[in-house]
């Protein structure tokens, strides 16, 4: 016979509630309810790091479905006065409301979508209602395509419309862990929007595509080494590589990298010093310039 399986409590209101959460949102809430009421707690300690782990998700896909449910009003999250996690409690009377007005809405909704009769035209058989000149008719049709080409007129793309080349997009989201497919919207704007404005002052600044990419990656490699969010293992978004810009440029400068990779560290000979001198202090110029029109 085989052995009977466990079970675990998850509120009804819950179960009723998935079919309208995003999936980040509905994965974070049911791994909650087994870690609370499956253990018959109100609330419990959960890290990031578990979540991860019981989500199957990213870092980010985690905290986008924490805040998501937390705005919702069904998830109440506070600190736990441990460096491990938080403290989440389901807050149940907020999910069966939650459960009531999106029926409700949705009800609303299919009701106004059914056709409605007017003037009891549908009832009443073949009949001319307000019978309509046909060259009227036909000069309205034609006014309409008039103006519709006339908004259809090509538009010379401008500087601001030209595509970012596709290594700096790819650096970036390397960096930031972002799917260029299947990120979320939110993640996709700051993407994009940020890779554009570093193409634009790294152009501006002489550089190529290829070096924008790699000092992109060495920008985030920096943030990871020194700020405090990255030596805590977190991922950083597009908006913190261009905030840690500044601090990585002019560590790359005083440190002798260039465009992202340390260079050797060897004795120059005597007549070779000045040289080297004079083109560090380029350099250093350079991406100050640079550094200037990122920020």
């Amino acid at each position: 016979m085989a052995d009977k399986p466990n079970w675990t409590e998850v509120p009804n209101a819950l179960m009723e509630l998935m079919p309208y959460l995003p999936d980040a949102e509905c994965r974070v809430m049911l791994v909650i309810a087994r870690k609370t009421h499956g253990y018959h707690k109100a609330c419990d300690v959960i890290s990031y790091s578990q979540l991860e782990d019981a989500t199957r998700m990213s870092r980010q896909g985690v905290i986008n479905g924490v805040e998501a449910a937390i705005k919702r009003g069904i998830l109440k999250r506070e600190p736990s006065g441990h460096n491990n996690g938080y403290c989440y409690e389901i807050i149940a009377d907020q999910v069966v409301n939650e459960v009531d007005h999106l029926k409700q809405s949705t009800k609303l909704t299919s009701q106004r979508s059914r056709p409605l009769v007017v003037n009891e035209v549908d009832h009443l058989g073949p009949q001319v209602v307000n019978e309509v000149d046909p060259q009227k008719k036909d000069l309205k049709k034609e006014k309409e395509r008039d103006s519709g080409s006339a908004k259809r007129a090509p538009r010379t793309p401008s500087a601001k419309q030209e595509k970012t080349p596709a290594p700096v997009v790819t650096a970036l989201a390397d960096m930031c862990k972002i799917d260029q497919k299947l990120g979320t919207k939110e993640q996709k704007l700051q993407l994009y929007s940020t890779a554009k404005d570093l193409y634009q002052a790294g152009a501006a600044a002489g550089k190529t595509p290829d070096e924008i990419a790699e000092t992109i990656r060495y920008v985030g490699k920096h943030w990871q080494g020194q700020h405090w969010k990255g030596k805590k293992g977190d991922t950083p978004w597009p908006k913190d590589i261009r905030e840690h810009w500044r601090v990585a440029i002019e560590a790359r400068s005083k440190n002798g990298h260039v465009n992202g990779v340390i260079s050797t560290k060897q004795t120059p000979p005597p007549d070779a010093k000045p040289a080297r001198e004079s083109a560090a202090r380029m350099l250093a110029l350079r991406d100050r310039k640079w550094d200037d029109d990122a920020t």
